[in-house]
């Protein structure tokens, strides 16, 4: 209800003409799993993954009451699009929540979260990413120059 009605309120405040969010990640099976930690293994909490799955729902079914058209990118599409490549390379000292702040800064955004970093990176993939099979993705640091 908290979601809902917070949801609600904002986009009745700021009527974007598209509401844009990251689809949850579900791991299925080990190999998964590995990979999302970057091969150091992880836990999933079940629990957590139907929650997230449930505020997409409610996500979903507030902007479509409010006209709002929903795009959602898994973390991969949108990263390539943001940094110019969706996955670490094995043994990466450093993990995508860093890199994207530092790239939201670099564009000039006063980010103070790894969250808002990511809507920036989303942002970007709605803005020069979208639709993924009309362009080359990654370009984006060569587009900045004309923004």
């Amino acid at each position: 209800m908290i979601f809902r009605d917070g949801l609600v309120e904002l986009l009745e405040k700021y009527k974007p003409d598209v509401a844009a969010y990251e689809t949850p990640f579900f791991p299925i099976g080990n190999t998964a799993a590995k990979e999302k930690a970057g091969g150091k293994g992880a836990r999933f909490s079940v629990k957590t993954i139907k929650f997230l799955h449930n505020l997409e729902g409610v996500l979903i079914e507030c902007t479509a009451r409010a006209g709002i058209p929903t795009e959602h990118f898994p973390s991969s599409s949108w990263r390539v699009t943001a940094l110019g490549y969706g996955r670490l390379q094995a043994g990466a000292d450093t993990d995508f929540k860093k890199l994207m702040m530092a790239q939201a800064r670099r564009l000039g955004y006063a980010v103070t979260d790894d969250n808002e970093a990511d809507a920036i990176g989303m942002l970007l993939h709605m803005l020069y990413g979208a639709p993924a099979n009309s362009r080359a993705q990654g370009d984006l640091l060569e587009r900045v120059a004309d923004l």
